[in-house]
């Protein structure tokens, strides 16, 4: 992975964060953490960005 794309909707989309992310070589995972607080993913999509 060379670069990802990171879009998140919350609140019914009333907040949205896009964020291009530069992984170093070999570094194929990523995590993903409410700070402070608690979250539930209703809907999670991954996709290849050619």
């Amino acid at each position: 992975m060379t670069t990802a794309r990171w879009r998140v909707f919350a609140h019914d989309g009333k907040a949205v964060l896009t964020d291009l992310v530069f992984p170093g070589p070999g570094n194929l995972a990523t995590s993903v953490y409410a700070d402070g607080g608690s979250a539930t993913i209703l809907s999670l999509s991954v996709a290849a960005v050619r």
